[in-house]
């Protein structure tokens, strides 16, 4: 029994310290509120990233993946605060439930559309969503289902799970950009390009050279890069700098706005 205790201990300390996650520093000017918000029948626990006393900005959710939270997304919100933009970093209610957290995901963008998200912010009338991996087909689904439609939807290497993106991306009629990863099992084996193959909106896939499921989270774990490989952050400012380029140019009123190839990404797709 003491060893077993001890093997225990072991593993709990192990475990504890490959994920934990370093609390990104706020950008000057940016300030981060928490709060539960009802999504429905869900109470969703929200970090909202934006800069005080500004004009009007765009909406954006950001999704995390699988088995994370909005911790692991943290890099993000403070990203696209600072870029000018109110960003909302939900955990996700469900485990796997991927409907149900598509339809949270929805009821946020509706609150925040009607100027009911907790903060001393408002939106512009401009809405995008971003989603990581499970995040990625959540937002999908989140997309395809809002009328009107979002303005712009972003999956950093989405996933898709039992066909559940691919069944609904035709509704999806928002211009979208897939930024994807080597393919690996962690992402299906690069299983967007076949969920997102019926995309209805206008759509770029772009992948960037080299890089692993991991690189596009901002902050990740230990125990992430260990199964996924090791985040580079080169390779993550890829995923960053490019996101807020579109975002920029559909938020300014080019909904077709084309991403440059440039050193480390590849033009899968564009349409």
């Amino acid at each position: 029994m003491p060893l077993l205790i001890s093997v225990c201990a072991i593993a709990a300390v192990l475990l504890i310290g490959t994920t934990c996650t370093t609390i990104p520093e706020l950008p000057a000017g940016v300030v981060k509120q928490s709060s539960q918000v009802a999504c429905g029948k869900d109470s969703v626990t929200v970090d909202f990233y934006f800069q005080k006393q500004a004009a009007p900005q765009p909406l954006i959710v950001v999704v995390h993946g699988f088995s994370r939270s909005k911790r692991y997304m943290a890099g993000w919100g403070a990203d696209l605060a600072s870029h000018g933009m109110i960003a909302a970093v939900m955990t996700q209610p469900y485990w796997a439930g991927h409907s149900l957290n598509g339809q949270a995901i929805a009821r946020l963008v509706e609150l925040g559309r009607a100027g009911k998200w907790p903060i001393d912010a408002r939106g512009n009338g401009k809405v995008g969503l971003v989603g990581f991996s499970m995040g990625g087909l959540t937002t999908l689904l989140a997309a395809a289902s809002l009328s009107p439609p979002v303005d712009a939807w972003v999956g950093l290497d989405p996933v898709d799970h039992a066909g559940r993106g691919a069944a609904k991306a035709s509704l999806a009629k928002v211009p979208g950009l897939a930024l994807l990863a080597e393919p690996s099992p962690f992402n299906g084996q690069g299983n967007a390009l076949t969920m997102l193959h019926d995309y209805g909106g206008s759509l770029q896939v772009i992948k960037v050279t080299g890089a692993t499921h991991c690189d596009a989270e901002s902050p990740s774990d230990i125990l992430g890069q260990l199964a996924c490989g090791w985040v580079d952050p080169m390779r993550h400012d890829r995923f960053r700098t490019t996101t807020l380029e579109f975002l920029d140019g559909v938020f300014n009123g080019c909904p077709h706005t084309q991403v440059r190839a440039r050193d480390g990404l590849e033009v899968v797709r564009g349409k």
